[in-house]
């Protein structure tokens, strides 16, 4: 018997039976956070080159002079109040998208720099599943504030109690690819008010159509790849409408998706706990635009080298030898061959030449600002990684030790236990705010405000409907 089909029922049904009010505090602020870093992270990739060449042909645009556009259909929008094609695109306070079109690009744009929140322990980034799908149905809709963040904080607790169900015997799906669809029908679903059976329905329509893919694409820097949580994302608008009209899904589509993975589900992990544990309590925030495997060897090169700014500027080329010793996982992601900026970002010897050669950790330096720099390509074939020995437990268990030895056989050395954004090192809200304005650059400012500053917002500021806030200083 499938026990996991009857647990995810009692999920949705918990999640359409509860009201904002009973949301603790704690993830209430937790949730806005999310929210304000996932817009943020999407704003400070709006002018990326390769991300406007990849989604050129995504969707189909408004323009702010009142052109028409083709809308996807969400359901009756002369019933809903619902406007099918006047969503923000962020960035871009020329375009307007359809709801399902602009939420897809968004969560493409939050991901494309690698600097969007996720989970600790999980295989999971609900943020960018969830803020883009609530941000595009809030505005259409004109929901306010306050259900945006009760849809987030449902949807986010729905999308990770799904991803810590399962577990892959083998090489485990791209959670993009995997989850992406599942946490913005579960958002979007919430928002329109679905009970408990047909947000369980919409969630099996959402199944049907997850398509998941390797994480080895990520690593040979396949820039499609970062389209994949749009894909997903898009998809969940017309699984709630279908859901809708009591169009039938599959009871079993979950769980057949997991046989297909060689995944295994623990059906008690949907339902236990829920109203105490709130998985957003465990999430993290990042500073540095790679993958967080590694951000300790990052850490510890920049120490080696802030150590050495004495000596003479011949140090720092591309002569020396370094050898970062990481954990078993990152040994892997030893890409020399790097073409694109996200195989530059999930490569620790490009990641380390850059800052070696460069002294530079911003998103472009450790995207495709160096990708065709002669010196950092001879040092990142030179560069070499080998297992932390003794393995660390969490919280350090992403610890580095990094070893440069310069040209004149001088050896420094330096070892970050736990990096920036880690367990032991949390970003703080004063450290979220600072990273969600520096990368927003003037744009959505009362939107962030509200978000990152609920206590100080004004009055009329917490008042107004994500339409209106999305909308006035776009």
């Amino acid at each position: 018997m499938d026990e996991s089909g009857p647990a995810l029922r009692r999920l949705c049904q918990w999640a359409a039976a509860t009201g904002p009010d009973a949301i603790p505090a704690d993830v209430a602020e937790r949730v806005a956070l999310v929210a304000a870093d996932t817009i943020a992270c999407a704003l400070g990739a709006a002018d990326d080159a390769e991300l406007s060449a990849w989604t050129r042909d995504a969707g189909s645009g408004v323009s702010t002079g009142g052109k028409s556009a083709g809308a996807v259909w969400t359901g009756d929008a002369s019933k809903t109040g619902y406007s099918p094609h006047a969503c923000t695109v962020l960035g871009r306070p020329d375009l307007r998208l359809p709801p399902a079109s602009a939420a897809a690009r968004n969560a493409v744009a939050a991901n494309w720099l690698q600097l969007d929140e996720g989970h600790h322990h999980l295989m999971c980034h609900a943020g960018i599943y969830c803020v883009p799908a609530a941000l595009a149905e809030c505005e259409a809709a004109d929901h306010d504030l306050g259900r945006f963040l009760h849809a987030i904080a449902l949807g986010y607790e729905m999308t990770c109690r799904m991803a810590r169900a399962w577990t892959f015997g083998a090489a485990p799906a791209h959670p993009h690819s995997l989850w992406s669809g599942l946490g913005a029908t579960a958002t979007v679903g919430i928002l329109r008010g679905l009970n408990g059976d047909t947000l369980h329905q919409a969630l099996l329509h959402a199944a049907t159509l997850a398509a998941p893919r390797p994480f080895a694409i990520v690593a040979d820097g396949g820039l499609a790849a970062n389209l994949w949580v749009g894909t997903g994302v898009e998809q969940a608008f017309a699984c709630v409408a279908r859901a809708q009209r009591g169009l039938p899904a599959p009871d079993r589509a979950l769980a057949r998706l997991g046989e297909m993975l060689g995944a295994s589900a623990d059906a008690s992990v949907y339902a236990d706990g829920l109203g105490d544990a709130w998985a957003v309590r465990q999430n993290y925030f990042k500073v540095l635009a790679c993958a967080g495997q590694s951000h300790a060897a990052l850490e510890a090169l920049l120490e080696v080298r802030a150590g050495v700014s004495a000596w003479a500027p011949y140090v720092c080329d591309e002569t020396a030898h370094i050898e970062a010793e990481v954990h078993d996982f990152a040994v892997g992601m030893a890409q020399r061959d790097v073409q694109t900026s996200l195989a530059a970002r999930f490569s620790i010897p490009h990641l380390l030449a850059v800052a070696w050669l460069h002294g530079r950790t911003d998103a472009d330096a450790l995207g495709a600002g160096f990708l065709h720099d002669a010196r950092v390509a001879r040092l990142r074939h030179a560069i070499r990684l080998r297992p932390l020995q003794p393995a660390l437990p969490p919280p350090h268990h992403r610890a580095a030790r990094v070893t440069v030895t310069g040209a004149d056989t001088t050896t420094l050395q330096a070892c970050c236990l736990a990096p920036l954004g880690s367990q032991a090192r949390p970003l703080s809200a004063a450290d979220i705010a600072g990273k969600c304005v520096s990368l927003a650059r003037g744009h959505h400012v009362a939107l962030l405000d509200a978000l990152l500053h609920p206590d100080r917002a004004s009055h009329a500021a917490r008042a107004m409907t994500i339409r209106s806030l999305v909308q006035s200083d776009d």
